[in-house]
């Protein structure tokens, strides 16, 4: 039930097409209803004309009908209804009415407005307890289904006897001041000790019309692996309501990915242009740490707006799939790459590079292309630190892939083009290829930009650039030195004496780490690598 879109889930309910299933979340918050509200919410007394009983002939009856009065059914508090809440929303727990009557001061996010009437139960002798809170939120945060536990009750009931950690223990981040901009909530869902689970949730704006970002701060706990927000770029209407586990990612643009809290700051001038009813989707991965402790995980993320029209230019932000890549079971290094350019196209300013890959990935790298179709600079190697070329100690993490960006807008012309390139080595039990699901593979190249500087106060410049080279370490050296290949591309590493003698030669693969073992030595010696395209490095090694 959780994979049917909202439109679809009105139409079922119209119909009366969904049946609430015995044994399930909902009918865990149908007991609820009958512990705390049918003395005021029941066939003959339609309090705020909500029957919470149900009026069939058998429990299953009175289950489906209350299912229907309630998922994404309007409320009569005109105030509610005005902000856009439902009795139910699925996946909403912020937008469901009901919810935030019995909510009080449980979760300080969706406490009542004024005009949106008293708490219930008004009976202060039915408290429901925190633990049937946290049921009627969970079961709303998975999409409402009229079927199934999609949560572990275990876990919850444990967090709320006392064996548990929160994100944010101390409460909420402080959300933007009102007119600054408005603030996000991811979750919360629980973990067991000592586990990991990753979730995406699909979250509607409501934005009433065109506003401009200039400034986003995600904010998530040391537990968090990383966090990473996406824009839909067709409304949403492919994406589920509630939290999933599976990308369905055929149409989305990255914004932001985090492995840290950090406010992310445009350049200034600069701004994100977010249209009216904009749709977002964003993707928790957390790890629960704690050997003994049930953890509450949650991300908090700060929007800071500007009216329309406030940036000089707007920053855009695209990603480019390669879907024609095989990674057969082979256990063997496999590489593709892609060629982007237009011809007779602008130029561009770059702001920020990315590559993203699923579990098999072991490198992502970018390069620009000169005149004449050839590599020139890398802009960006996922094996480094901050994505920045020229690390001495490459390691590719495909669930922390960095995002490097520029200090200067980087001009890039697309006439001549960039390449990315990625590399994958498939050790599983079959054949892989493109799908959104962690069970296939991605090639993704995701890039900021802008496409003019006018008004801008940050400079375009190739200050940050530097052309690949061969790494040689240790240099000086004793026994035995290093020769770290610059690009995927192979060659052949030649070492001369000063005598121009060749003492040692070595057929090399793009990216390898080749240690030599000199058995003559000279204190000093030339080295001279040659790619297979031509591509030359040379230089010295000193011996000591």
């Amino acid at each position: 039930m959780n994979r049917v879109t909202g439109f679809l889930m009105l139409f079922l309910v119209a119909g009366g097409l969904l049946q609430a299933q015995e044994g399930s979340a909902f009918q865990l918050v149908y007991q609820t209803f009958q512990t705390h509200c049918i003395q005021c919410h029941n066939p003959t007394s339609l309090s705020g004309g909500l029957d919470l009983r149900g009026d069939g002939t058998s429990s299953q009856a009175n289950l489906n009908h209350v299912y229907q009065n309630l998922v994404g059914v309007q409320p009569q508090n005109a105030t509610a209804r005005s902000n856009g809440n439902q009795l139910i929303h699925p996946g909403r727990p912020d937008q469901s009415f009901l919810y935030r009557k019995v909510n009080g001061t449980f979760d300080p996010d969706d406490e009542l407005a004024a005009g949106e009437g008293d708490q219930m139960p008004q009976d202060q002798s039915s408290v429901v307890s925190a633990t049937e809170k946290e049921y009627l939120r969970q079961w709303i945060l998975f999409g409402a289904p009229s079927n199934g536990m999609p949560f572990d009750t275990g876990l919850v009931n444990r967090y709320y006897a006392g064996d548990g950690l929160a994100a944010f223990p101390n409460g909420p981040p402080a959300a933007p001041w009102p007119g600054e901009g408005f603030q996000i909530k991811t979750g919360p869902f629980f973990l067991a000790p000592g586990t990991e689970d990753e979730f995406f949730q699909k979250y509607e704006t409501g934005l009433k019309q065109d506003v401009e970002v200039p400034q986003i701060k995600l904010q998530i706990s040391d537990f968090s692996h990383h966090f990473i927000m996406y824009e839909s770029t067709n409304g949403g209407v492919d994406l589920p309501d509630g939290l999933r586990r599976e990308q369905n990612h055929a149409n989305v643009n990255i914004i932001t990915g985090v492995q840290r809290t950090e406010d992310m700051v445009l350049p200034e001038g600069t701004a994100f242009h977010w249209d009216a009813n904009y749709v977002l989707d964003l993707n928790a991965h957390v790890i629960n740490y704690s050997r003994d402790k049930v953890f509450k995980a949650e991300v908090y993320i700060n929007v800071y707006t500007q009216p329309s029209g406030t940036a000089a230019q707007e920053m855009h932000a695209v990603l480019v799939p390669n879907p024609l890549i095989v990674i057969p079971n082979t256990g063997d290094t496999v590489r593709y790459q892609q060629t982007l350019r237009v011809p007779d196209g602008p130029q561009i300013f770059v702001w920020g590079v990315l590559g993203h890959t699923h579990r098999y990935g072991v490198d992502y790298k970018v390069y620009e292309l000169d005149q004449n179709g050839n590599r020139g600079a890398m802009l960006y190697d996922a094996q480094c630190a901050d994505g920045i070329p020229g690390c001495f100690s490459p390691y590719f993490d495909y669930q922390h892939i960095p995002t490097r960006f520029f200090e200067h807008l980087l001009p890039i012309r697309l006439d001549r083009g960039i390449v990315h390139t990625a590399a994958w080595v498939n050790n599983g039990p079959q054949t892989v290829r493109w799908g959104p699901t962690s069970q296939d593979e991605m090639m993704v190249l995701g890039v900021f930009y802008v496409t003019d500087t006018t008004g801008l106060q940050v400079t375009a410049s190739r200050h940050d650039l530097s052309v690949p080279s061969l790494q040689v370490f240790p240099n000086p050296a004793r026994d035995q030195i290093t020769f770290q290949t610059p690009d995927e591309e192979p060659g052949v590493l030649r070492i001369y004496d000063l005598q121009g003698r060749l003492i040692h030669q070595k057929p090399l693969q793009g990216f390898e780490n080749y240690q030599w073992f000199p058995t003559q030595k000279s204190p000093v010696m030339l080295y001279q690598y040659i790619t297979t395209s031509g591509r030359k490095y040379a230089g010295k090694v000193l011996f000591q």
